[in-house]
């Protein structure tokens, strides 16, 4: 497994929980499927809003995660078939994904966003389903600590 920063992996393990309750609540799948680009730009604001400044979301092959430096953190690999929670990865590295380019940096359709609206921009001028587009973040969420957003996910929903 890469390195990746403790706090990354924490705040990427939150998200995770986040995403799960959402889609329990909404009623859709365990695996996550259909949750990658809300989940993502949640993570990336996250790890922002935490003080890690080098982190970009990543759509490629349809399907967003988050990149810092040069790791890929994918909290909805679930729907690819990896057992645990959050995938980590090297990018270029085909290590649990099906689709070999699409952590790859030579992917045509690949783009990366540092500003998350651009991002959500995006998704909306390339015709993403309605109810996968990411929404901005709340203000009272960009102000949130790491202790704050974990006891945020531990809340019953």
């Amino acid at each position: 497994m890469p390195f990746v920063h403790p706090k990354v992996l924490k705040i990427a393990s939150i998200v995770r929980k986040w995403a799960e309750k959402k889609a329990k609540k909404e009623q859709g799948p365990s695996d996550l499927c259909g949750y990658c680009a809300i989940a993502s730009h949640r993570l990336h604001s996250a790890l922002q809003n935490a003080g890690i400044k080098n982190s970009k979301i990543v759509y490629a092959h349809n399907h967003a995660y988050v990149k810092v430096g040069n790791r890929v953190i994918d909290v909805t690999a679930t729907q690819f078939g990896h057992k645990k929670g959050v995938a980590l990865g090297h990018e270029g590295k085909r290590e649990y994904w099906p689709i070999e380019d699409t952590y790859s940096k030579d992917v045509l359709d690949r783009e990366e966003f540092t500003n998350p609206d651009s991002f959500i921009e995006h998704q909306e001028a390339t015709g993403w389903p309605q109810d996968q587009i990411a929404k901005p973040e709340s203000p009272s969420f960009e102000r949130m600590s790491v202790k704050e957003l974990r006891a945020r996910s531990r809340k019953k929903t």
